[in-house]
């Protein structure tokens, strides 16, 4: 290949250094913006306002704040928290049709991505033998094998009804306020620590068990609080869009200066 004069590899050098520090410096305020947010919900959900507080890691053992109340998971869903199955011969045949989802397709940051490796299953099957555990929109799903422990998705209005594997365990919660309340407790530093303590390591995995996901304790707030926090939610989802906007067009104008360069 042709080798540039050392003075025109340095300014092209130069160049995409420059670049690349633009989009360092994007990712390094997508990763602020995410602890930020993580930090100020976890005092929320312990009714903490005040900074200087301990704030206790463990919710599990932690008793209600004035005005909140305790649950349990299974005590907010409208139908049984369950898990699906893998029924390993209707899979991507000719007849399949149905989204089949696992668990490289939920994400941490709770969007679902069937962008990998989709998978589809026949509907018969869905109807039948997997009817208990067919996903709709609305829903949400939480990985129950690791590592990582913690991914998660919530069915977005416009993807098309679906099923899960048995590593993937699913809430079904009506109330709306409720349902995103309890989507972003679940993919909290509070309650992933919850279940990641109690979660078993087997050959190298890391299990939680459907009882886990059914026992997992929830501190409810009063209405004046949750208003809060699902507020806060949506605007750091719109911060995090945003950035996620510039970031994206910053790798594109990196990609578009190189290839100009090269």
């Amino acid at each position: 290949f042709d080798l540039l004069p050392i003075d025109q590899q340095r300014r092209m050098a130069e160049i995409l250094w420059a670049v690349d520090e633009v989009v360092e410096k994007w990712k390094a305020a997508r990763q602020n913006a995410v602890l930020a947010y993580s930090a100020k919900l976890k005092a929320l959900l312990l009714g903490i306002t005040d900074s200087t507080k301990e704030v206790v890691g463990d919710i599990g053992e932690l008793a209600a704040p004035p005005g909140w109340t305790m649950a349990r998971a299974e005590d907010l869903v409208a139908s049984p928290i369950t898990k699906g199955a893998t029924p390993s011969a209707y899979l991507n045949t000719a007849a399949a049709k149905v989204p089949f989802l696992k668990v490289y397709n939920l994400t941490f940051t709770g969007a679902l991505d069937f962008s990998i490796d989709p998978t589809y299953v026949e509907p018969q099957i869905h109807q039948t033998e997997l009817k208990r555990s067919r996903v709709r929109a609305g829903d949400i799903l939480m990985n129950l094998v690791g590592p990582p422990l913690g991914k998660t998705a919530l069915i977005p209005d416009e993807f098309p009804e679906a099923n899960i594997n048995q590593a993937i365990a699913v809430y079904r919660i009506e109330d709306p306020d409720i349902r995103e309340f309890f989507f972003e407790y679940l993919r909290s530093e509070l309650a992933q620590k919850w279940l990641e303590r109690r979660s078993k390591k087997t050959s190298g995995q890391r299990n939680l068990t459907l009882e886990l996901a059914q026992m997992l304790p929830v501190p409810i707030p009063p209405k004046a609080v949750l208003s809060e926090v699902l507020a806060m939610a949506r605007s750091f989802a719109a911060v995090r869009r945003s950035i996620e906007s510039v970031l994206e067009a910053a790798l594109s104008v990196r990609r578009s200066i190189a290839n100009a360069l090269l």
